[in-house]
């Protein structure tokens, strides 16, 4: 089983909106007059717009990035996301159809990119970002998608050998045969027996000198 979350990429925007908003509500903060009459309401008001800003473009998408999660199996790919709510798409392997990849050039340098799945079910095709070590998972999907291949290749009766037949269903075949072809079988062989004796008796009724008495 192989579980992974998205690259730790996702949180470098999160990352940098935090450091931005709090040295911009300290700068605020600071620099108000001591003087201004309204300077408490100010600062106040400074630092919940801060919090209000850190919340939505920091600590959401942070709680985002570590409420999802992939999950490769050799059954399925399940993905799971959501903070308040959860959303789960579950794709059998055996309904696999292809498996590829997309990488920008920095994708590249850091390991990580698109990932897209096609399957036969209700899915359809589904596109996952910032996957990481992508060309790794990429491979174990694919590796895992022709062993699924492969046992229902093995499993389908169409494609068994009929040299390695059942010998038991042979058998039963031949015991399933009827009263009616039994007795056509044995008739059969009986009017062979009185041929072979017919055949026996004329050759001893008959005299060395070849005439017939």
């Amino acid at each position: 089983m192989l579980s992974f979350q998205p690259h730790r990429k996702q949180l470098l925007g999160p990352l940098v909106a935090l450091v931005l908003i709090a040295a911009a509500s300290g700068a605020a903060i600071y620099f108000i007059p001591s003087d201004f009459e309204y300077a408490l309401h100010a600062r106040v008001g400074a630092g919940v717009l801060a919090v209000i800003l850190m919340t939505i473009w920091s600590f959401v998408p942070y709680l985002q990035w570590t409420n999802t999660a992939y999950t490769l199996t050799t059954h399925r790919f399940t993905a799971s996301n959501g903070v308040l709510s959860k959303s789960i798409d579950e794709i059998p392997i055996a309904k696999v159809n292809t498996v590829s990849s997309d990488q920008s050039f920095v994708e590249r340098l850091l390991g990580s990119g698109t990932l897209t799945i096609e399957s036969a079910g209700e899915h359809g095709r589904l596109a996952f970002r910032d996957i990481p070590k992508i060309q790794d998972v990429r491979a174990e999907l694919f590796r895992l998608t022709e062993e699924a291949a492969g046992e229902d290749d093995a499993s389908d009766p169409e494609h068994a050998d009929p040299e390695h037949a059942d010998p038991e269903h042979s058998d039963a075949e031949h015991n399933d045969a009827g009263p009616a072809d039994r007795a056509g079988h044995a008739d059969v062989l009986a009017g062979a027996g009185d041929a072979k004796g017919a055949g026996g008796g004329g050759d001893a009724d008959e005299r060395p000198d070849g005439r017939v008495p």
